[in-house]
Formats: C-alpha cells, sequence, structure tokens
C-alpha cells in the first residue's frame, strides 16, 4: 500500500525550542562579546562560535550553516572552513538507533544482510550518517540512515519560524500574507530530504539520464532497493576524493595534496569544467537536477568522473523554463543584457501586478555588472560566479515583492552552487567556452541520433544532410524567429493579485473588526456584572482605560501595516 511520510512538531515542542533559540542566541551574543574584550576576536573564533551555536541548534541551523559554508564570495575563508565541518561531520548517531533502524529496513539481523558493517560513520551529516558496510556478495555499500526524531525537530523549528514571520507582518515589517508563499516553500525544501524512498528515485533517474545523454565523466552511486526505505538508503559505496579535500588543496595551494591529486589523475581545472558541464547537461536536457551539490555532495574518482551523492533535494524545470534558460546563455555569449534580462523577469512568472520597465532597468543593471566581471581579465572569481548576481538579484526580487515558485529558488541556489564550486577550482574559468563546448556535444549527439532514424526513415536523410552541412545563415534566421515568437509568447503573465488600495481596505477592515469584537466582548462582560443594564454596560465600556489601550494597539498595528504596504514598490 502506498504510504505517506509525514511529520508532527507539537505546540510544547515548538515553545521549548523557542527557548533553545533564544538561550543560544544569548550565549553566542556573550561569546562575541567576550572575545572583543579579550582581543580575541578573529574571522575563525567569530566561524567557530557560529558553528558552535548550530550545532547546538540541531538539523535546520546546521543546514543553514552548510549553505552558508559554500559562501566564500560573502564570508572569510576561515568561518566558511569552520562552517563546512557541518557537512559531514557533525556528533554521530547512538548504533543502536542505526542498527534498528536497518534492521526495519531489511526485515532481517544485521548479520543475515551483511558480511560486515562498521559502527563508526564514514559520513555524519546533519540528516543521516553514513555506515561503511559489505554485502555477503563482496560489494561495498553505504547504508544511509536517517537520525531519529529529526522530522518533529525540523517541523518545530518551522513552526517557529511561522511565529516571528506573523509577528513581522503583525509589526507592518513586511507586507500582509507576504511571507506564505516563503513558509510553503521552506516546509517542502527541508522536509522531502528526509523521505529515502524519493531520493533513491532520483538517483535511479539522475544515473539514467547521464548515462542515455553519454556524460560519462558524471554519475552517481546505484541503489539497492530491496535493502531501502523511507529512513534509510543503501547504495554503492564511493571510493573516490571528496571535493571538500580539493578544493582546500587549491584554495591554500598545497603543493603536496595537488601533487597526490596529479597521480591520481584529478586536476582541478578539469573538475571545474566538468561542474558546469554537468550543470548544464541536468538544467537544459536531465528530467531532474541536483538542488545541493555542495562540496561534501561531490566526489572525484580517480581518473577525474564526478559522483554526486546526497539527492534528497532535486528540482525539476519546465520546457518553458529551460528556453528561457537557453536564450539567457545565448544572450551572455552575445553581450545582449536586454535580452537577458527579459528572458530572467520570464522564468519569474506569474508576475505580480509592478511596473515591469521600471524593474527591468534596475535588473539591467545588475546584469551589466556581471557581464563586465565576465569580460575582465582582473575580475576577483566570486564576481565572475554568478552566486553575487543572483544574490543582488534576490534583494531586488524582495524589495519588487516578486515570489518565486520552489523550483525556481532550487535552480537559481544550483546554479550560484555550482558556480563558486567551479570558481573556486579555476578562478580563470570561462563559462561561455564551457557552454558552447557542451552546444557542440548537443550537436553530435542530434547528428548521431538523426542518423540512426535515416537508417528506418529515409525522411530523415535529408535532415541529417542538412545538419551536417550546417547551413548557418538559414538556422540562425529560422533560430532567430523561433525565439522571437517563444519570447513573445512567454512575456508577460500577471498574476491575480490584489493592488495597494485593496490591500490598504483589507487591513482597515481586519482593525475595525478586532477593535468591534474586543469592545463587544467587554461590553457583554460588564452587562453581567451590572445585572442587565446595558447602556450603563456601553458607558463603563467607552471609559474602560485598559480597552482604550488596547484599540490604541490595534489602531497603531493597522497603521504600521498600511504604512510598509503603502512603501512597497508593488502597485
Amino acid at each position: 500500500m502506498a504510504e505517506t511520510l509525514h511529520f508532527k512538531g507539537g505546540f510544547l515542542r515548538a515553545v521549548g525550542r523557542l527557548f533553545v533559540w533564544g538561550w543560544a542566541a544569548v550565549l553566542f551574543a556573550a561569546g562575541l562579546l567576550g572575545d572583543r574584550l579579550r582581543g580575541r576576536l578573529t574571522a575563525r573564533q567569530r566561524g567557530r562560535r557560529l558553528r558552535l551555536t548550530f550545532e547546538t541548534l540541531g538539523p535546520t541551523f546546521r543546514k543553514v550553516g552548510q549553505q552558508m559554508s559554500v559562501r566564500a564570495d560573502l564570508l572569510s575563508y576561515e568561518t566558511c572552513e569552520e562552517l563546512a565541518a557541518l557537512l559531514d561531520r557533525s556528533p554521530p548517531m547512538a548504533w543502536e538507533d542505526a542498527s534498528a533502524a536497518i534492521e526495519r529496513a531489511t526485515g532481517a539481523p544485521l548479520d543475515d544482510t551483511f558480511a560486515l558493517i562498521d559502527q563508526e560513520p564514514v559520513g555524519s551529516a546533519s540528516l543521516a550518517c553514513v555506515y561503511p558496510a559489505v554485502l555477503h556478495t563482496g560489494e561495498k555499500v553505504a547504508v544511509k540512515v536517517r537520525r531519529p526524531g529529526i522530522g518533529p525537530a525540523m517541523v518545530a523549528d518551522l513552526r517557529i519560524l511561522g511565529w516571528f514571520l506573523t509577528v513581522a507582518e503583525l509589526l507592518g515589517f513586511t507586507r500582509p500574507r507576504g511571507t506564505q508563499h516563503l513558509r510553503v516553500e521552506l516546509r517542502s525544501m527541508l522536509l522531502e530530504e528526509l523521505d529515502f524512498r524519493r531520493e533513491a528515485r532520483f538517483i535511479e533517474v539522475f544515473r539514467r539520464d547521464m548515462r542515455k545523454g553519454r556524460q560519462h565523466y558524471v554519475t552517481a552511486p546505484k541503489v539497492h532497493y530491496d535493502l531501502s526505505t523511507d529512513e534509510v538508503l543503501v547504495t554503492r559505496f564511493v571510493e573516490a576524493v571528496p571535493m571538500t579535500e580539493i578544493l582546500r588543496a587549491v584554495d591554500t595551494q598545497d603543493d603536496i595534496a595537488l601533487s597526490r591529486l596529479r597521480l591520481l589523475g584529478i586536476k582541478p581545472k578539469k573538475a571545474a569544467q566538468r561542474m558546469l558541464r554537468a550543470w548544464y547537461f541536468e538544467s537544459l536536457e536531465g528530467l531532474v537536477f541536483h538542488a545541493d551539490p555542495h562540496p561534501a555532495n561531490v566526489f572525484v574518482e580517480p581518473g577525474g568522473r564526478l559522483v554526486f551523492v546526497d539527492f534528497g533535494s532535486c528540482g525539476r524545470i519546465t520546457e518553458k523554463t529551460r528556453r528561457l534558460m537557453r536564450h539567457t546563455q545565448e544572450a551572455l555569449l552575445a553581450n545582449d543584457v536586454s535580452s537577458l534580462v527579459r528572458s530572467t523577469v520570464a522564468m519569474m512568472e506569474p508576475l505580480p501586478p509592478i511596473d515591469v520597465a521600471s524593474f527591468s532597468k534596475e535588473l539591467e543593471q545588475i546584469f551589466w555588472d556581471y557581464v563586465y566581471a565576465l569580460r575582465s581579465k582582473h575580475a576577483a572569481w566570486w564576481e565572475k560566479a554568478s552566486g553575487f548576481t543572483w544574490l543582488k538579484f534576490a534583494a531586488l526580487a524582495r524589495k519588487w515583492d516578486i515570489p518565486a515558485n520552489l523550483d525556481t529558488l532550487r535552480m537559481f541556489r544550483a546554479t550560484f552552487v555550482y558556480d563558486t564550486v567551479a570558481f573556486r577550482l579555476d578562478p580563470d574559468l570561462d563559462p561561455s567556452q564551457v557552454y558552447k563546448r557542451y552546444l557542440r556535444d548537443v550537436h553530435s549527439r542530434r547528428v548521431r541520433r538523426w542518423s540512426k532514424e535515416a537508417r528506418r526513415n529515409p525522411m530523415k536523410r535529408l535532415e541529417r544532410e542538412l545538419v551536417k552541412n550546417e547551413n548557418d545563415q538559414a538556422l540562425a534566421k529560422v533560430e532567430a524567429l523561433d525565439r522571437a515568437v517563444e519570447m513573445n509568447a512567454d512575456m508577460h503573465t500577471f498574476a491575480l493579485s490584489a493592488g495597494k488600495q485593496s490591500d490598504v481596505g483589507r487591513v482597515l477592515i481586519d482593525a475595525v473588526a478586532a477593535a468591534l469584537m474586543i469592545t463587544t466582548v467587554v461590553t457583554l462582560v460588564m452587562w453581567a456584572k451590572l445585572d442587565g443594564s446595558f447602556g450603563g454596560a456601553l458607558k463603563h465600556t467607552v471609559r474602560n482605560e485598559p480597552l482604550q489601550g488596547v484599540l490604541f494597539l490595534v489602531g497603531l498595528l493597522a497603521i504600521l501595516r498600511i504604512r510598509a504596504r503603502l512603501k512597497d514598490v508593488k502597485t
């Protein structure tokens, strides 16, 4: 029978977690203050205290720290190095819990399933631990076990975040109901990583796509479905060099480590190119893409093949978005910023009722800065990586209150993580050249496919010859017309959402309704105390100073919310 994975985080658990949040924040601030007074406040010490705080707060904050660890363009290298410990060096779970979960998954004692299993995990991440084992067939496998109780803990943290966002809306820090989209997307993004059945399916699809697409430079470990459940995942054991070690060797220019990599046939610059090639294939041709390719999730085998692991977070791209992404890459190759802006705006649809021309003008300046950095020989690597640009784009989207769906957010995040890793491996990397090589590979695969079809269908022969002859002028005209038609069809779809006047009216109605409800309750209480004298009860209610204070607060909150909405650039 079909099963749905569901976790509950009760109110009392959330209240308890709220106290944990507050105490951790106090300790973190006190620690930083003490370090400053003693003259010990360095980037590494700050990163260390941040890491310890995230470890104390549990899995949700460890996931946040993992994402921050690759942001060498925003944080110091020392801070990133400290946070990188959260990638796979979290405290291991108790072996009793792990072995019980494995036996539930396999339905048999450990000795019946494995010839050997190590009780010490080879990887201890925020959501699960990975144990090396050997099957009775002699195959080495990795056994990934979900941490017990992690689901309810993450749900409780998400509930607390919802409380904070609700208060922010009430106080006018953000527009009414402006955070609902964020709550839904964040909950889905965090909790789906706990379902290992879903992860196994993603691995299977990813492996098949890479094999059928002849992308032999990248793969994923084989899944043993008969031994896997929603809390246990058994895959082939990956014997390769973690990307974290390669990045450390490149960042610190460790000659000994770099020499060891060369002996294994691992070239950092080649790995950088393959990271980008893998992303181009995943996003433009694959059925799913790996949405969390941080360094701890990527290994490099001797000879240079990339192996991706941990497919808990994956995304999907619609055919319309694929077209827009191809337009984006072509616009970058041609330094055509106006087309780049149009494609990016179309990806964010449906749009709220905004001034598209003004928004596009601001976005155009961001992309011009990015193009200048790509073409400069002296720009820093973090300026060339798209992460810095997407962060500015995200700030602009927040300013204009443009929401994005979960897959779009994952696509943006994956883009700048792939870019960040690639540019740290090779600061001189030219993405346009990598994309051109990817296009040549696409062309070669199409020629092979059409050649096979031509053997079965003579009508395909003419098409094959046209492709081989590469009638550039005719193809360019057709493709240009096709792009124009697609862009005209894609632009612009607006969401059916209310404008400022409607939002202000809704806030006023809510405030009046709340004031009337509170006044009615107080009047009824007074009426009961005065033995049925309604006039006297109403007179006492009007003169009630605590009630006047409450009504003043209701009015003040309404004013703050209206003020925040009127300052919004959204119409």
